[in-house]
């Protein structure tokens, strides 16, 4: 009994959880709209996400690598420790949004609203953040080598 309820607790221990039910990822594919939803540890890479509608929608440590997410609004949604390398967010409402830790190294952020987001601890080296409208986003520790500013000025390396 107890080596069963021992093998039984290693079992359950060693299976990685899921943070995102599967059914809510294919209804947000259906519709395209997840608003306040848990797509915490989604594998988004390379989807066509244009558009969509995610505030205030759990992303953190989604992997939305290299994903089209043109004009989505992300407003004051959770994309903390996501992976948004090379993804396209231009245009993109990222208003209050939360990118701490996040990697959007070569991401397009070209004219987003990044009012209020926070970037800290962020790789964003290489992105491209001209005309974006960064008004209060908070950058410290992020990493801005190589980046377009919302100024058109480089990042330091």
């Amino acid at each position: 009994m107890r080596r069963t309820l021992l093998a039984t607790t290693l079992l359950v221990l060693a299976t990685p959880a899921l943070a995102h039910d599967p059914a809510t990822v294919a209804a947000f594919q259906d519709s395209g709209a997840c608003a306040g939803c848990d797509l915490a540890g989604a594998d988004l890479a390379g989807e066509d996400l244009s558009g969509t509608v995610l505030s205030e929608a759990d992303l953190s440590g989604a992997d939305l690598s290299g994903a089209d997410m043109s004009g989505a609004d992300l407003t004051a949604a959770d994309l903390s420790g996501a992976d948004l390398s090379g993804t396209d967010l231009s245009g993109s409402m990222l208003q209050d949004a939360d990118l701490s830790g996040a990697d959007l190294s070569g991401a397009d952020l070209s004219g987003a609203t990044l009012a209020l987001a926070d970037f800290s601890g962020a790789d964003l080296s290489d992105a491209d953040l001209s005309g974006s409208a960064a008004g209060e986003a908070e950058f410290s520790g992020a990493d801005l080598c190589g980046a377009q500013m919302p100024d058109g000025a480089t990042g330091p390396c």
